[in-house]
């Protein structure tokens, strides 16, 4: 980690992009753990350079908040949400980035127990994805997302339903499809439909 800071010493907005990519590689590897760090220092970095409101501040901001939801360690409401304000006021509803911080707020509401918040920030969103025809739009994630929080909710049939969507987008992006195919086939198991969930799992294999 100080190695990369000495490497870009000077220059923020490089260490922070940097940083993004690095913790994503990690993720990519399952090393979350090791993402964590490079993630907090380039949240960090953006906050004290001014850099909160460009997109590789808005990346990492959405990157940390997510990485909190998920291990903990961290508040990801107050990570993301003044993060999606940046967003919306200077990148637009529409932008990548701007997806993206949005789904990582729902992610953290749903992970604190704020069901209807989490529900009103990401069924808009995947109703709009499945209109888009922008494939940079595109996010499977905010597809299994919002299928966890139906998991939650008790709505088994809606959450099997919007991980199949979340399969058929990672088709179209070339996404790996583990994660989607693992929570499609859980929930079908945990209907009792024990079939449907064996040639998920066969399929997922064969591919």
């Amino acid at each position: 980690s100080a190695a990369v800071g000495e490497h870009f010493k000077g220059q923020p907005e490089a260490e922070v992009q940097a940083r993004v990519v690095l913790a994503m590689g990690y993720e990519s590897l399952g090393l979350p753990g090791y993402a964590r760090p490079h993630l907090q220092e380039a949240y960090a970095l953006s906050s004290r350079n001014g850099l909160e409101a460009g997109e590789a501040g808005l990346r990492a901001a959405a990157k940390l908040a997510a990485s909190y939801a998920v291990m903990g360690g961290g508040d990801p409401e107050a990570v993301a949400r003044p993060a999606l304000v940046h967003a919306l006021r200077v990148l637009g509803e529409e932008h990548e980035v701007t997806i993206h911080v949005r789904e990582a707020l729902a992610v953290g509401l749903h992970s604190k127990g704020k069901l209807a918040e989490a529900d009103a920030l990401l069924t808009p969103l995947v109703d709009r994805l499945r209109r888009t025809t922008d494939p940079e739009q595109l996010s499977p994630t905010a597809f299994w997302s919002l299928a966890s929080l139906r998991r939650s909710q008790g709505r088994l049939p809606d959450a099997a339903a919007l991980l199949r969507e979340s399969l058929e987008v990672s088709r179209q992006v070339k996404v790996v499809r583990g994660v989607p195919a693992q929570r499609l086939a859980l929930v079908l198991i945990e209907q009792g439909r024990l079939g449907e969930a064996a040639e998920v799992y066969e399929q997922h294999l064969a591919e």
